[in-house]
């Protein structure tokens, strides 16, 4: 029995745009039930312009701290952390697990990438 290739349903033409720069998912049948990717057709109609603008900077740039994304999208970055925590609770995004340094502060920051297994 063969799988259709799916992606997720948008409810807004900034989503819509997203959702078609990934890839078609064919999810295997142990990933059929557990897969990110239910999260994220779950969670992409709650998500707005700036969440498909993050996601499409980590996935045209690859694993990025926030504020190199803050920078890339012109805001500050405590305009966007808040939809990080949201993308990671949806399954979209991930912490690679390397931290760092920010060049005006020192502070150790997380890095952040597209979850694979989502797309």
């Amino acid at each position: 029995m063969s799988v259709p290739l799916t992606r997720p349903a948008a409810k807004t033409p900034a989503d819509a745009a997203l959702l078609d720069t990934m890839p078609l998912f064919a999810p295997t049948r142990e990933e059929r039930q557990t897969t990110s990717q239910l999260a994220l057709s779950k969670a992409a109609p709650k998500f707005g312009e700036r969440h498909a603008r993050i996601t499409q900077i980590l996935d045209q740039h690859g694993p990025l701290p926030i504020f190199r994304v803050a920078e890339l999208l012109g805001v500050p970055e405590h305009t966007i952390s808040g939809r990080f925590s949201e993308l990671r609770k949806g399954g979209v995004i991930e912490r690679t697990g390397e931290r760092v340094e920010k060049p005006f502060s020192g502070s150790k920051c997380d890095v952040y990438r597209v979850q694979r297994a989502s797309l």
